[in-house]
């Protein structure tokens, strides 16, 4: 667990009034006396001690898609400093988004039906809290977008993720886990698309990890992330597979707002070999320096059943290749693993 120490530093003086925002009206601190929020217009609020949240309230008549529209005091561009939590909350309490930020934010909400809702703005978890004065509004659509719909923590509550389909999701807390199910007709391999929000160019700094599995929980490629990554996995035959998203190994966690797709289920590439003597097959792949990789090759694609037939290369930032001599007419299947 992630354990911050919390320094409550001397109040800044008030920001000037800004705009036609509204001004909260204390206390507004639980759902039973949240401000009423309208949406399209901006509410502006003030964090004033650790334990202080402010609380606005709207009910929606639907299933819809929320936008919430966040003006930071700060503005500091760092991801680790985040002033502010921004939370979209249920009338149970039950967390729907939640983004820790220092700077401007937008980010989108799925309403799963009729009710009141709540936009908490809270004390985030850099060490020096804000007191100044912020702004937040909301804008609804009365359909659906790509937002995902919480809890879609496991398998048995994931979000559908049509082939071609970007979802967009959150990572809020740590123990958080975002699933996306979608279904390949048969052997296949699927091309993963992730948009990261951070797109920190440094290996070790790996916010995000992403992993393909199966209804078994059996994973078939797992990549830990700090950027934009597209990345193949072999999908060895018909049935429902998921994507899942969840908290990397670095220090400080992102939740600011990513995007997922698969983009491809195409039938693998396969190493037909028409010769009864040795004949070369040459793989390659685009590398990262910090990283290493291992070739693999299967007969069949079953799980498990992938053979390694080299020690792990290091990444050189360049095109990489392998020389693999095979002899007789099999037919098998390569595929390289990113450590």
């Amino acid at each position: 667990m992630k354990i911050r120490n919390k320094i409550l530093c001397m109040a800044a003086p008030l920001m000037p009034y800004v705009s036609q925002a509204a001004i909260e009206v204390e206390p507004n601190n639980t759902s039973g006396i949240a401000n009423p929020i309208v949406p399209g217009e901006a509410m502006s609020g003030q964090v004033a001690s650790i334990s202080d949240e402010d609380w606005f309230g709207f009910s929606a008549t639907s299933t819809m898609t929320v936008r919430v529209t966040f003006d930071s005091p700060e503005n500091n561009s760092s991801s680790s400093v985040g002033y502010h939590t921004i939370q979209f909350r249920d009338s149970s309490g039950g967390v729907l988004a939640s983004v820790d930020t220092g700077n401007d934010t937008v980010f989108d909400a799925t309403v799963p039906g009729a009710g009141t809702y709540f936009v908490v703005v809270r004390d985030g978890p850099y060490e020096f809290q804000s007191t100044n004065q912020y702004s937040v509004t909301i804008t609804t659509q009365g359909v659906l977008t790509s937002a995902e719909s919480e809890p879609n923590n496991n398998s048995a509550s994931a979000n559908a993720l049509a082939p071609g389909q970007t979802k967009l999701g959150q990572i809020a807390p740590e123990t958080d886990q975002d699933w996306f199910a979608f279904n390949v007709g048969g052997s296949a391999t699927a091309t993963v698309v992730f948009d990261s929000p951070e797109n920190n160019s440094s290996p070790s700094v790996a916010y995000h990890t992403i992993q393909v599995r199966d209804a078994g929980g059996a994973i078939y490629s797992s990549v830990d992330t700090g950027m934009d990554k597209t990345f193949m996995v072999g999908l060895p035959g018909a049935g429902e597979y998921f994507v899942v998203v969840k908290d990397g190994p670095f220090a400080f966690l992102a939740t600011k707002q990513y995007s997922v797709s698969v983009t491809g289920t195409a039938p693998p590439p396969t190493a037909v070999i028409q010769a009864s003597i040795y004949t070369a097959v040459e793989i390659a792949w685009n590398s990262e320096i910090g990283k290493t990789y291992v070739v693999e090759w299967s007969s069949d694609l079953s799980a498990g059943s992938w053979f390694p037939l080299s020690s792990a290369i290091p990444g050189t930032g360049s095109e990489m290749g392998y020389l693999d001599s095979i002899r007789g007419n099999p037919q098998g299947f390569y595929r390289v693993e990113e450590h």
